[in-house]
Protein backbone atom coordinates (compact mmCIF):
# COMPACT_ATOMS: atom_id res chain seq x y z
CA UNK A 1 0.00 0.00 0.00
CA UNK A 2 1.34 3.37 -0.25
CA UNK A 3 1.71 5.79 1.73
CA UNK A 4 -1.69 7.78 2.48
CA UNK A 5 -1.44 11.70 3.29
CA UNK A 6 -4.26 13.80 3.91
CA UNK A 7 -4.63 17.49 3.45
CA UNK A 8 -7.13 18.42 7.12
CA UNK A 9 -7.54 21.99 6.00
CA UNK A 10 -11.44 23.25 6.89
CA UNK A 11 -11.27 20.29 9.56
CA UNK A 12 -10.88 22.67 12.39
CA UNK A 13 -14.27 22.95 13.99
CA UNK A 14 -14.90 19.49 15.87
CA UNK A 15 -19.24 20.19 15.31
CA UNK A 16 -18.35 20.27 11.48
CA UNK A 17 -19.66 17.63 9.27
CA UNK A 18 -16.31 17.39 7.34
CA UNK A 19 -14.48 17.27 10.40
CA UNK A 20 -16.92 14.33 12.13
CA UNK A 21 -16.76 12.86 8.92
CA UNK A 22 -13.02 13.02 8.62
CA UNK A 23 -12.48 12.27 12.44
CA UNK A 24 -15.04 9.28 12.10
CA UNK A 25 -13.16 7.57 8.77
CA UNK A 26 -9.39 8.53 10.19
CA UNK A 27 -10.12 6.36 13.21
CA UNK A 28 -11.23 3.73 11.78
CA UNK A 29 -8.33 3.27 9.27
CA UNK A 30 -5.69 3.52 11.97
CA UNK A 31 -8.03 0.83 13.53
CA UNK A 32 -7.22 -1.48 10.29
CA UNK A 33 -3.44 -0.80 9.97
CA UNK A 34 -3.28 2.28 7.89
CA UNK A 35 -2.99 5.48 9.37
CA UNK A 36 -2.97 8.09 7.67
CA UNK A 37 0.01 10.75 7.49
CA UNK A 38 -2.11 14.11 8.27
CA UNK A 39 -1.22 17.75 7.34
CA UNK A 40 -1.79 19.78 9.73
CA UNK A 41 -0.54 22.74 11.57
CA UNK A 42 -0.89 21.32 15.17
CA UNK A 43 -2.08 18.57 16.92
CA UNK A 44 -5.74 18.70 17.75
CA UNK A 45 -9.47 17.04 18.10
CA UNK A 46 -8.62 15.15 15.01
CA UNK A 47 -5.01 14.19 15.37
CA UNK A 48 -2.30 13.54 17.65
CA UNK A 49 1.23 14.15 17.20
CA UNK A 50 1.97 10.78 15.92
CA UNK A 51 0.25 10.96 12.29
CA UNK A 52 0.70 14.55 12.14
CA UNK A 53 2.54 15.78 9.67
CA UNK A 54 2.77 19.32 10.33
CA UNK A 55 2.43 22.18 7.72
CA UNK A 56 1.94 26.17 7.57
CA UNK A 57 -1.69 26.86 8.04
CA UNK A 58 -2.77 29.88 5.40
CA UNK A 59 -5.94 31.66 6.24
CA UNK A 60 -7.82 31.90 3.02
CA UNK A 61 -8.35 28.29 0.66
CA UNK A 62 -6.31 29.93 -2.79
CA UNK A 63 -3.57 30.97 -0.63
CA UNK A 64 -4.03 27.14 1.27
CA UNK A 65 -4.09 25.43 -2.24
CA UNK A 66 -1.30 27.45 -3.47
CA UNK A 67 0.88 26.84 -0.11
CA UNK A 68 -0.08 22.85 -0.11
CA UNK A 69 1.40 22.69 -3.81
CA UNK A 70 4.84 23.69 -2.75
CA UNK A 71 4.59 22.00 0.02
CA UNK A 72 3.82 18.22 -1.71
CA UNK A 73 6.88 19.35 -4.22
CA UNK A 74 9.23 20.30 -1.64
CA UNK A 75 8.51 17.95 1.44
CA UNK A 76 6.59 14.87 0.16
CA UNK A 77 9.91 12.71 -2.15
CA UNK A 78 9.44 9.35 -0.81
CA UNK A 79 7.56 8.04 -4.37
CA UNK A 80 4.19 8.53 -5.42
CA UNK A 81 1.98 8.69 -2.36
CA UNK A 82 -2.08 8.85 -2.08
CA UNK A 83 -2.94 12.14 -1.29
CA UNK A 84 -6.15 12.96 0.10
CA UNK A 85 -8.29 16.22 0.35
CA UNK A 86 -11.23 16.17 2.50
CA UNK A 87 -12.64 19.52 2.22
CA UNK A 88 -14.07 19.55 -1.60
CA UNK A 89 -11.07 21.82 -3.24
CA UNK A 90 -7.62 20.82 -1.37
CA UNK A 91 -5.63 18.71 -3.44
CA UNK A 92 -2.42 19.94 -4.86
CA UNK A 93 -1.41 20.84 -8.36
CA UNK A 94 0.68 18.03 -8.50
CA UNK A 95 1.09 15.22 -10.92
CA UNK A 96 3.42 13.16 -8.62
CA UNK A 97 0.76 10.84 -6.28
CA UNK A 98 -2.83 9.93 -6.80
CA UNK A 99 -4.96 12.46 -6.05
CA UNK A 100 -8.45 11.79 -4.10
CA UNK A 101 -11.10 14.48 -3.60
CA UNK A 102 -13.89 13.91 -1.14
CA UNK A 103 -16.86 16.24 -1.94
CA UNK A 104 -19.33 16.85 0.29
CA UNK A 105 -21.48 18.93 -1.37
CA UNK A 106 -21.46 21.64 -4.38
CA UNK A 107 -24.04 24.34 -2.24
CA UNK A 108 -21.73 27.11 -3.10
CA UNK A 109 -22.20 26.10 -6.77
CA UNK A 110 -25.57 25.44 -6.87
CA UNK A 111 -26.73 28.55 -4.72
CA UNK A 112 -24.02 31.01 -4.61
CA UNK A 113 -26.75 33.54 -2.96
CA UNK A 114 -27.09 31.73 -0.12
CA UNK A 115 -23.13 31.81 0.73
CA UNK A 116 -20.79 34.48 1.51
CA UNK A 117 -19.42 36.00 -1.68
CA UNK A 118 -15.70 34.89 -0.86
CA UNK A 119 -17.23 31.55 -0.06
CA UNK A 120 -19.24 31.30 -4.04
CA UNK A 121 -16.07 32.83 -5.42
CA UNK A 122 -13.66 30.72 -4.30
CA UNK A 123 -15.66 27.92 -4.76
CA UNK A 124 -16.09 28.43 -8.35
CA UNK A 125 -12.30 28.43 -8.73
CA UNK A 126 -11.11 25.77 -6.69
CA UNK A 127 -13.84 22.83 -6.84
CA UNK A 128 -13.62 22.93 -10.51
CA UNK A 129 -9.62 22.95 -10.89
CA UNK A 130 -9.33 20.18 -8.08
CA UNK A 131 -11.91 17.64 -9.86
CA UNK A 132 -9.98 18.30 -12.94
CA UNK A 133 -6.87 17.37 -11.29
CA UNK A 134 -8.58 14.06 -9.48
CA UNK A 135 -7.78 10.85 -10.01
CA UNK A 136 -11.15 10.19 -8.05
CA UNK A 137 -13.59 12.52 -6.52
CA UNK A 138 -15.82 11.05 -3.07
CA UNK A 139 -19.25 11.89 -3.24
CA UNK A 140 -20.72 11.40 0.48
CA UNK A 141 -24.44 11.06 -0.72
CA UNK A 142 -26.24 9.93 -3.78
CA UNK A 143 -27.19 13.60 -4.16
CA UNK A 144 -23.96 15.25 -4.16
CA UNK A 145 -22.92 12.62 -7.15
CA UNK A 146 -25.36 13.39 -8.97
CA UNK A 147 -24.84 17.04 -8.31
CA UNK A 148 -21.58 16.65 -9.70
CA UNK A 149 -22.11 14.73 -12.50
CA UNK A 150 -25.02 17.30 -13.90
CA UNK A 151 -22.44 20.36 -13.27
CA UNK A 152 -19.20 18.59 -14.37
CA UNK A 153 -19.84 15.58 -17.05
CA UNK A 154 -16.74 15.28 -18.68
CA UNK A 155 -15.66 14.18 -15.42
CA UNK A 156 -18.57 12.02 -14.44
CA UNK A 157 -15.98 8.76 -14.16
CA UNK A 158 -14.60 10.43 -11.37
CA UNK A 159 -17.79 10.33 -9.36
CA UNK A 160 -17.51 7.58 -6.76
CA UNK A 161 -20.58 7.51 -3.72
CA UNK A 162 -19.03 6.70 -0.75
CA UNK A 163 -21.61 7.68 2.12
CA UNK A 164 -20.93 8.66 5.88
CA UNK A 165 -21.15 6.39 8.42
CA UNK A 166 -23.43 5.33 11.04
CA UNK A 167 -23.17 7.03 14.25
CA UNK A 168 -23.17 3.61 16.26
CA UNK A 169 -20.81 5.82 19.03
CA UNK A 170 -23.28 7.38 20.80
CA UNK A 171 -25.60 4.87 21.06
CA UNK A 172 -24.77 4.47 24.94
CA UNK A 173 -25.99 7.73 25.99
CA UNK A 174 -29.24 7.52 28.08
CA UNK A 175 -32.24 8.91 27.41
CA UNK A 176 -34.19 11.62 29.56
CA UNK A 177 -37.72 12.12 30.36
CA UNK A 178 -39.50 12.70 27.60
CA UNK A 179 -40.45 16.49 27.39
CA UNK A 180 -41.78 18.66 24.60
CA UNK A 181 -38.62 19.87 23.82
CA UNK A 182 -37.29 20.16 19.76
CA UNK A 183 -33.83 20.44 18.93
CA UNK A 184 -32.06 22.41 16.15
CA UNK A 185 -28.16 22.01 15.19
CA UNK A 186 -26.82 24.41 12.62
CA UNK A 187 -24.44 26.88 11.96
CA UNK A 188 -25.94 30.09 10.38
CA UNK A 189 -26.06 30.54 6.67
CA UNK A 190 -29.10 31.85 5.13
CA UNK A 191 -29.90 28.37 3.12
CA UNK A 192 -30.32 27.09 7.14
CA UNK A 193 -33.58 27.73 7.73
CA UNK A 194 -33.57 29.78 10.92
CA UNK A 195 -36.31 31.69 9.48
CA UNK A 196 -38.43 29.01 9.37
CA UNK A 197 -37.45 27.33 12.24
CA UNK A 198 -38.65 30.49 14.09
CA UNK A 199 -42.12 30.74 12.15
CA UNK A 200 -42.61 26.64 12.81
CA UNK A 201 -42.39 27.47 16.72
CA UNK A 202 -44.35 30.49 16.37
CA UNK A 203 -47.19 28.55 15.54
CA UNK A 204 -46.85 25.49 18.06
CA UNK A 205 -48.61 25.36 20.96
CA UNK A 206 -47.06 27.26 23.84
CA UNK A 207 -45.48 23.98 25.66
CA UNK A 208 -43.66 23.33 22.94
CA UNK A 209 -39.75 25.04 23.40
CA UNK A 210 -36.52 24.60 21.28
CA UNK A 211 -32.99 24.26 22.07
CA UNK A 212 -30.70 25.95 19.44
CA UNK A 213 -27.26 24.55 18.70
CA UNK A 214 -25.18 27.64 16.64
CA UNK A 215 -22.32 29.58 15.94
CA UNK A 216 -22.26 33.27 17.00
CA UNK A 217 -23.72 34.75 13.30
CA UNK A 218 -26.55 32.19 14.30
CA UNK A 219 -27.28 33.65 18.36
CA UNK A 220 -26.81 37.10 16.16
CA UNK A 221 -29.49 36.53 13.58
CA UNK A 222 -31.85 34.93 16.22
CA UNK A 223 -31.31 37.94 18.39
CA UNK A 224 -32.16 40.15 15.92
CA UNK A 225 -35.42 38.23 14.47
CA UNK A 226 -36.78 36.17 17.59
CA UNK A 227 -36.81 38.31 20.68
CA UNK A 228 -40.23 37.28 21.75
CA UNK A 229 -39.21 33.57 21.86
CA UNK A 230 -36.25 34.10 23.69
CA UNK A 231 -37.28 36.50 26.26
CA UNK A 232 -40.00 33.85 26.94
CA UNK A 233 -37.37 31.18 26.87
CA UNK A 234 -39.49 28.99 24.12
CA UNK A 235 -36.01 29.59 22.37
CA UNK A 236 -32.59 28.70 24.47
CA UNK A 237 -29.55 29.56 22.85
CA UNK A 238 -26.90 27.25 22.71
CA UNK A 239 -22.75 27.29 21.42
CA UNK A 240 -19.66 25.77 21.71
CA UNK A 241 -21.04 21.92 23.74
CA UNK A 242 -18.79 19.43 24.21
CA UNK A 243 -19.73 16.70 22.27
CA UNK A 244 -21.47 14.66 25.62
CA UNK A 245 -23.77 17.65 26.33
CA UNK A 246 -24.59 17.68 22.84
CA UNK A 247 -25.47 13.95 23.04
CA UNK A 248 -27.58 14.65 25.85
CA UNK A 249 -29.46 17.64 24.79
CA UNK A 250 -30.04 15.73 21.24
CA UNK A 251 -30.95 12.28 23.49
CA UNK A 252 -33.33 14.15 25.69
CA UNK A 253 -35.46 16.29 23.06
CA UNK A 254 -38.68 15.03 20.74
CA UNK A 255 -37.28 15.66 17.77
CA UNK A 256 -34.28 17.13 15.55
CA UNK A 257 -35.79 19.70 13.39
CA UNK A 258 -33.83 20.36 9.85
CA UNK A 259 -34.93 22.79 7.84
CA UNK A 260 -32.08 23.23 5.33
CA UNK A 261 -32.74 24.05 1.88
CA UNK A 262 -29.57 21.92 0.94
CA UNK A 263 -27.18 19.30 2.82
CA UNK A 264 -25.08 17.10 1.24
CA UNK A 265 -25.42 14.21 3.77
CA UNK A 266 -25.82 15.74 7.47
CA UNK A 267 -24.54 14.45 10.33
CA UNK A 268 -26.33 15.96 12.82
CA UNK A 269 -29.80 13.93 11.47
CA UNK A 270 -27.58 10.54 12.07
CA UNK A 271 -26.24 11.29 15.08
CA UNK A 272 -29.82 11.68 16.30
CA UNK A 273 -31.38 8.81 14.85
CA UNK A 274 -28.58 6.96 16.37
CA UNK A 275 -30.10 8.63 19.86
CA UNK A 276 -33.11 7.50 19.16
CA UNK A 277 -34.05 10.96 18.17
CA UNK A 278 -36.85 10.91 14.75
CA UNK A 279 -35.81 14.33 12.75
CA UNK A 280 -38.23 16.28 11.00
CA UNK A 281 -36.44 18.15 7.68
CA UNK A 282 -36.64 19.77 4.34
CA UNK A 283 -36.61 16.85 1.56
CA UNK A 284 -34.96 17.46 -1.89
CA UNK A 285 -30.96 16.80 -0.42
CA UNK A 286 -28.57 13.93 0.92
CA UNK A 287 -30.36 14.37 3.77
CA UNK A 288 -32.89 12.21 2.95
CA UNK A 289 -30.66 9.46 2.29
CA UNK A 290 -30.18 9.17 6.21
CA UNK A 291 -33.41 9.77 7.50
CA UNK A 292 -35.30 7.43 5.71
CA UNK A 293 -38.03 5.87 8.13
CA UNK A 294 -36.76 7.61 10.83
CA UNK A 295 -38.80 11.12 10.57
CA UNK A 296 -40.94 13.49 8.71
CA UNK A 297 -39.61 14.41 5.59
CA UNK A 298 -41.37 18.27 3.94
CA UNK A 299 -41.23 19.30 0.43
CA UNK A 300 -39.76 22.55 -0.56
CA UNK A 301 -42.97 24.30 -0.70
CA UNK A 302 -44.64 22.87 2.60
CA UNK A 303 -46.01 25.50 4.84
CA UNK A 304 -45.75 26.28 8.45
CA UNK A 305 -48.92 24.36 9.74
CA UNK A 306 -47.92 21.75 7.68
CA UNK A 307 -44.57 21.80 9.43
CA UNK A 308 -46.34 21.98 13.02
CA UNK A 309 -48.41 19.05 12.03
CA UNK A 310 -45.59 16.75 11.67
CA UNK A 311 -44.11 18.09 15.08
CA UNK A 312 -47.27 16.94 16.71
CA UNK A 313 -47.43 13.50 15.24
CA UNK A 314 -43.99 12.77 16.40
CA UNK A 315 -44.89 14.29 20.19
CA UNK A 316 -48.13 12.04 20.20
CA UNK A 317 -46.46 9.15 19.46
CA UNK A 318 -42.88 8.83 20.96
CA UNK A 319 -42.47 5.27 21.81
CA UNK A 320 -43.16 4.40 18.10
CA UNK A 321 -41.22 7.05 16.23
CA UNK A 322 -37.85 6.19 18.51
CA UNK A 323 -38.11 2.60 17.46
CA UNK A 324 -38.20 4.25 13.87
CA UNK A 325 -35.17 6.50 14.16
CA UNK A 326 -33.33 3.87 15.76
CA UNK A 327 -34.42 1.14 13.20
CA UNK A 328 -33.31 3.64 10.32
CA UNK A 329 -29.84 4.60 11.76
CA UNK A 330 -28.93 0.48 11.82
CA UNK A 331 -29.68 0.53 7.85
CA UNK A 332 -26.86 3.65 6.98
CA UNK A 333 -23.50 2.03 6.36
CA UNK A 334 -20.77 1.25 9.14
CA UNK A 335 -17.68 3.06 9.14
CA UNK A 336 -16.11 0.25 8.82
CA UNK A 337 -17.63 -0.33 5.65
CA UNK A 338 -16.90 3.19 4.63
CA UNK A 339 -13.27 2.87 5.11
CA UNK A 340 -13.16 -0.57 3.61
CA UNK A 341 -14.71 1.35 0.36
CA UNK A 342 -11.89 4.46 0.39
CA UNK A 343 -9.46 1.93 0.52
CA UNK A 344 -10.82 0.56 -2.72
CA UNK A 345 -10.74 4.22 -4.17
CA UNK A 346 -6.86 4.14 -2.94
CA UNK A 347 -5.74 1.17 -4.40
CA UNK A 348 -7.56 1.75 -7.76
Amino acid sequence: MKTIIWDAYGLENPHSGIARHGSHLLKELNRLGYNPLVLRSEPDFFCDSSSLYKTPSPSTKIMHQRSISSFVDQEITEGRCVFHGLSNFNIPSSNKHDLILTIHDLIPLLAPQYVSKASALQSAYLIPKAIRKAKSVICVSRWTQESCKERFPDFAHKFVYIPNGRSECFSNVSRGTMTKRLIFISRYEPYKGFDLVVNILSQLPEDVCLDLVSNEQGHIWLGENAEPLLSSGRIKLLKNLKDHELQKLTADAAALIHCSQYEGFCLPASEALSLGTPVIYRKGSGIDEVVGTGGIGLGFGALEDEWCSAVLEVLDNPSSWRSKALQANSELLSWTKVAQSTLKVYNS
